[in-house]
């Protein structure tokens, strides 16, 4: 009796160490992971620093490039994290740049450019568990200026459309 009482805990931490094993076997089963990393934005005429901070600190949560870490597999992390993604994603997937209005791009580039200026993105919780998505000012600064450069290719075409009087 007491010996079957010892062999109880070691089953249940046996239990527990295969079903660790199994979710971290199949933590990238889905397909998506790094399905095109180093081609987000490509032809989109961002410039390749901007693609560049983008891809290293947004693609996963505003693309359909993620890499889904082991712990997006746990529950209930697991139904937290994909509803941050489909959220994200539902927001502004950077895998659909090329399919957004000229119009949508411009308003995305502005949100981007607010959004990471005012540290809401990356949220604070995301950049906690992964630092490469800490934007350095010299980073914060590269993308302003593309926002910039974006607003003033608007006001200059917009001013050469209107008609003169």
């Amino acid at each position: 009796m007491q010996s079957s009482a010892l062999l109880r805990p070691g089953a249940i931490g046996l239990a527990v160490l295969g079903a660790l094993a199994l979710t971290l076997s199949t933590a990238n089963s889905n397909g998506t992971a790094g399905a095109g990393a180093g081609r987000l934005l490509a032809g989109s005429g961002v410039p390749a620093p901007v693609r560049a901070i983008l891809q290293r600190a947004c693609h996963n949560c505003h693309s359909q490039e993620t890499d889904w870490p082991w712990y997006a597999q746990i529950p209930p992390l697991s139904a937290r994290i994909h509803e941050d993604v489909a959220r994200g994603r539902a927001f502004m997937d950077l895998s659909q740049w090329n399919q957004y209005s000229e119009a949508q791009r411009r308003g995305f580039a502005a949100a981007i450019g607010a959004a990471t200026a005012s540290g809401l993105m990356p949220p604070p919780r995301y950049r906690w568990l992964h630092p490469e998505a800490r934007l350095s000012s010299a980073e914060l600064q590269t993308i302003q200026a593309w926002v910039l450069s974006a607003s003033r290719k608007e006001t200059a075409n917009h001013a050469k459309s209107e008609p003169r009087p």
